[in-house]
């Protein structure tokens, strides 16, 4: 059920909100109050060089943690550890996908827009007017765009989760613990958090089982806020090479798209 609000910027409020919540399991950026916009800043990206985290990511990060209660990992059985098995081979056979996306929240926002991955290292979310946002990663650093406030934020690909979305060789292990699978109406769905950042999330991938097709995802961020995506019009194998997965700062103040 779509939720109806006072006014367009309530309901822009939230589609920003439930945008930025997607991001924040790929990125983990810092929202503002209104969690219209994020205060990681281009200054503090430049610090990729030294190593470490910057420092409003390291806030982020330790505040997080008295929020939500870190999942769990279970002993997963041999049944389940095939489901794992076969949605990673499925994960690893897609070089290049394209998809519509309709993300919903428990409040009720609706956005959307289109999905596009090329691996290793690219992908791109490039959502509907009127939610302003563009996310995407050239395989080096992943970049979220507001065309709103005409302003990016940049992190290296290596401090975010996208960096397993895209991997040349994604595991689902390791870097990510699955905490459960199990096939609900003939999806196969794989719940898992990152092993490093148990306390940031999150996520479960839905994945039609047969014949293969990934179909969504859903997402519980640190404060309980839960998002899901759903995939329609997937199609794999396609030449993307004219799709853009790099950032070009011209693009923050092209008229279009504010």
């Amino acid at each position: 059920m779509v939720k109806w609000f006072p006014t367009p910027r309530a309901a822009l409020r939230l589609m920003l909100a439930a945008s930025t919540a997607v991001a924040a399991w790929l990125l983990a950026p810092t929202l503002d109050e209104e969690r219209e916009r994020l205060i990681f800043s281009v200054e503090s990206a430049r610090a990729q060089n030294t190593g470490a985290p910057p420092p409003d990511a390291r806030k982020s990060r330790r505040d997080a943690a008295p929020d939500a209660a870190a999942p769990t990992a279970g002993a997963l059985s041999p049944q389940q550890q095939a489901l794992v098995a076969r949605v990673e081979q499925y994960l690893n056979s897609i070089t290049t996908m394209k998809a519509r996306f309709l993300q919903t929240t428990a409040a009720g926002s609706v956005s959307s827009g289109t999905y596009y991955v090329r691996r290793p290292g690219r992908l791109r979310f490039e959502y509907d007017p009127p939610v302003p946002i563009l996310i995407v990663s050239d395989g080096t650093q992943v970049t979220m765009v507001d065309f709103k406030r005409q302003d990016f934020s940049q992190w290296p690909i290596g401090w975010t989760a996208a960096s397993f979305l895209v991997a040349d060789n994604l595991r689902l292990s390791g870097d990510i613990t699955v905490t459960e699978a199990r096939v609900i109406n003939g999806d196969i769905h794989v719940s898992m958090f990152q092993t490093k950042r148990p306390n940031e999330g999150r996520a479960t991938m839905i994945v039609q089982d047969s014949p293969m097709l990934l179909k969504g995802w859903s997402i519980t961020d640190a404060k309980g806020n839960q998002v899901s995506v759903s995939l329609t019009r997937v199609e794999s194998g396609l030449d993307l090479s004219k799709v853009s997965f790099r950032f070009n700062e011209d693009e923050v103040r092209s008229p279009g798209r504010n």
